[in-house]
């Protein structure tokens, strides 16, 4: 199992909780904690590739009393993007849970995806959802979906990780739980080591291609960005890990 998947967070707070968004985890616990005759059943969270969205769905799915092993449905809408998988989907709704839990969830990430008619479909399902069902969709193009569709769900935009406080945290909670010592400073150097090296990569690529002075600083600011996404940087992580000195006994 990778580190990324090993240490994705589970819960809002504690060592395995959600670093970063503290508005949208205050709201979304709020949220919960209402009736389930008032609480709202669509939600929709946008925001860059590698910001959390899907970890703060899975998140509210087990807070909103679904099993995640048996009542949590999660679909890559790249690759079910058509109007069946909806079909299938309004026809499955009605059933009750199968695990301990009370609810259903269905988490569409990437959703921008969806055709038109797959949109549609869903439109109908999102209007009068049985109440033990709630849906939660992701994307970092909410300008693809049809406006009736964003009109039904209760929009979170959600921010990536800063480079200064949250992701060196992040990093510094992993490489600790991994028997490692690799405080704040150390962080963020490996964050400008990860960058500049991303970058030096974009600018040999651009070289090779004879990209334009102004698609090569295009290619470099996204190098950057990508260097910085969790799941890459995890992987940098990774590779070092074993170079790092052991924690310190406390």
């Amino acid at each position: 199992m990778s580190l990324y998947n090993k240490y994705r967070p589970t819960t809002w707070e504690g060592t395995n909780g959600l670093i970063g968004n503290d508005k949208i985890k205050k709201q979304l616990d709020q949220l919960v904690k209402q009736s389930p005759l008032e609480r709202p059943q669509v939600f929709l969270f946008t925001g860059p590739t590698g910001c959390g969205k899907t970890t703060i769905g899975r998140i509210l799915a087990s807070n909103l009393g679904c099993d995640i092993e048996y009542d949590l449905q999660e679909f890559v809408s790249a690759d079910f993007r058509g109007i069946h998988t909806i079909r299938d989907i309004r026809r499955n709704m009605y059933l009750r849970p199968m695990g301990v839990g009370d609810n259903r969830v269905w988490i569409l990430d990437e959703c921008h995806n969806l055709t038109n008619d797959a949109q549609n479909a869903l439109l109908k399902a999102l209007e009068h959802p049985p109440s033990h069902v709630y849906f939660i969709l992701c994307t970092d193009q909410p300008e693809c979906l049809l406006a009736p569709l964003k009109g039904r769900c209760i929009l979170y935009k959600v921010k990536p990780l800063n480079h200064t406080e949250e992701l060196p945290l992040l990093l510094n909670r992993i490489a600790r739980k991994e028997g490692k010592e690799f405080k704040k400073d150390d962080a963020l150097q490996f964050i400008k080591d990860i960058k500049e090296e991303a970058e030096e990569e974009a600018k040999e690529i651009a070289e090779r291609k004879g990209l334009k002075e102004k698609d090569t600083k295009a290619a470099i600011s996204l190098a950057r960005k990508q260097a910085c996404h969790p799941r890459n940087a995890i992987q940098a992580l990774a590779k070092v890990l074993p170079t790092l000195p052991d924690k310190k006994k406390e």
